[in-house]
């Protein structure tokens, strides 16, 4: 396994600590060593609401932590413009991809950019029911 498969799978894992920060209540700090700042993430993040905001800032305080560069957007509960944010984010090579998806039919597409892209997608709130495609996802079963 090369050191960028290792970085961005230990990454994708401490992301997973994302999902524990929002079932906090937005905790203020994430723990946690620092990266060499060589991953940057892309987060496409689906609306403003409360949730949409805490998971912002875990993402950043994450990222932070990790030393990884990190751009966001928000795609405003737009199928179309969520793809145009992957595409966004695929344009600055990110090493990986973190999606809070409008909806799930937006998912197939964004996964297949990706994975045409070569670049590891990560869910948040939803997976699809082939996880073959992405690296991972946090789920709650509600």
């Amino acid at each position: 396994m090369s050191s960028t498969t290792r970085s961005r799978r230990v990454l994708a894992v401490s992301l997973a600590g994302v999902a524990a920060l929002l079932l906090s209540g937005c905790s203020e700090k994430a723990d946690g060593g620092s990266g060499d700042g060589a991953t940057s993430l892309g987060f496409v993040n689906g609306a403003n609401t409360h949730f949409h905001t805490c998971l912002l800032k875990a993402v950043e305080q994450t990222a932070e932590v990790k030393g990884a560069k990190l751009y966001s957007a928000n795609s405003k509960q737009d199928a179309g413009t969520e793809l145009s944010n992957i595409e966004d984010m695929i344009a600055r090579n990110v090493s990986a991809l973190i999606v809070q998806t409008v909806n799930v039919d937006a998912l197939e597409g964004d996964i297949t950019k990706a994975k045409n892209a070569g670049i590891p997608i990560y869910l948040t709130s939803v997976a699809t029911d082939d996880l073959s495609d992405i690296l991972g996802a946090a789920v709650v079963d509600l």
